[in-house]
């Protein structure tokens, strides 16, 4: 049987959370029917490396800091001599110039995923464009159903175009047990994400400051790297808890640290459904998350997690604390939270959703349901 043809359009070749999801998506689709490459708007990064170890044809356009109309050309050129039949999209920014690469290169079907909406909220003319450039997709995916009220409501992409398919993580990879070697001596406060301003990694390090007033062996640590690293290790520093918190940077070991983390926080002003949280929570370890974007959807305060509003170090450290001091809420909002990953968040249910919307595309049969 012909394999399919599908090609992902990234940003760039970082390891964060939507690379990642395109990372898994090529990797772990079933490799009999479909055939899934990984291209990057930007140039070579960390994440290709990786995509060549899994054997995913990977492609970087080499785009320029802004408006860059020559990488529809390399792109278009690029679809037809790879003979994509599907084209699928990730973030407002790949669709830009993906639609008019798949109209130049014949490529008839798109699919679009829409992860998150922080760079639509301040950005009417975005939002003008992605209404536009959806016609052109036969299903806009949402990863989470607070994100397809807001382009259902916002932006106006009809309803009957948008999909919700939930991010999914492996559960057996991401599971509860026992780190092989202590990551500290007492107790470890863990967060894992790019360091950049969305993040809000600078709140978390206030929280943390507080929290070392109150206990005294207890230590931070920040998995993840980003143009924000050198300010928030000055920043940690300057705040005297630099010999509290380490700065781990990118690693591929994430299910092994995420079992060496007593409370697992994340600190972000703005979010869609991030992996690292369903990661943390599959993995047994106690959340405490921000109440923005569809975080709330996973995170029900006090049943899977602790909810804090984003920005106030008081509420974040009050609430790691209360996880510290209550081992019988920890253990339950453990439980919770893996059993609601399990349930609601595999990567079992997220493959099939995608295989099922690259099928019914190619056989022009797309659209949401």
């Amino acid at each position: 049987m012909r394999r399919l043809k599908v090609m992902q359009v990234i940003g760039q070749m970082e390891v964060g959370g939507i690379e990642k999801l395109a990372a898994v998506i090529a990797e772990r689709c079933s490799g009999d029917r479909f055939c899934i490459s990984v291209c990057a708007l930007g140039g070579d990064g960390p994440l290709r490396q990786e995509l060549e170890k899994g054997g995913v044809a990977s492609f970087c356009l080499g785009k320029r800091p802004g408006l860059d109309w020559r990488i529809v050309l390399r792109l278009s050129r690029l679809l037809r001599s790879e003979k994509v039949s599907v084209l699928h999209t990730h973030h407002v920014g790949a669709l830009i110039y993906g639609v008019p690469a798949a109209v130049l290169s014949g490529v008839k079907r798109v699919i679009h995923t829409e992860h998150s909406h922080d760079a639509l909220d301040d950005n009417p003319r975005l939002r003008v464009l992605l209404r536009l450039l959806a016609r052109r997709a036969s299903t806009v995916v949402c990863v989470a159903d607070e994100v397809a009220s807001y382009l259902e409501g916002v932006v106006g992409v009809p309803r009957g175009k948008l999909q919700v398919l939930r991010n999914g993580v492996d559960t057996e990879l991401f599971r509860p047990g026992l780190m092989d070697e202590p990551l500290w001596s007492g107790l470890v406060v863990g967060t894992v994400g790019r360091l950049d301003p969305l993040k809000d990694h600078l709140t978390l390090l206030r929280a943390f400051r507080l929290l070392v007033e109150r206990v005294p062996n207890i230590k931070l640590v920040v998995v993840g790297d980003g143009p924000l690293r050198g300010e928030l290790e000055a920043a940690s520093r300057g705040l005297g808890i630099g010999d509290r918190v380490a700065f781990l940077g990118r690693r591929s070991d994430i299910a092994r640290l995420l079992r060496g983390m007593h409370v697992f926080v994340l600190s972000s002003v703005k979010e869609g459904l991030p992996l690292a949280l369903l990661e943390a929570m599959a993995s047994g370890v106690p959340v405490v998350a921000t109440n923005v974007g569809g975080v709330p959807q996973v995170v029900q305060d006090r049943h899977t997690g602790i909810l804090c509003p984003p920005g106030e170090p008081v509420e974040l450290a009050q609430s790691i604390h209360q996880l510290i001091l209550d081992e019988e809420l920890r253990r339950r909002v453990a439980a919770n939270a893996r059993s609601l990953v399990e349930h609601s968040y595999s990567l079992k249910a997220m493959l099939s959703g995608y295989e099922s919307l690259y099928a019914a595309a190619a056989n022009g049969t797309g659209g949401a349901h």
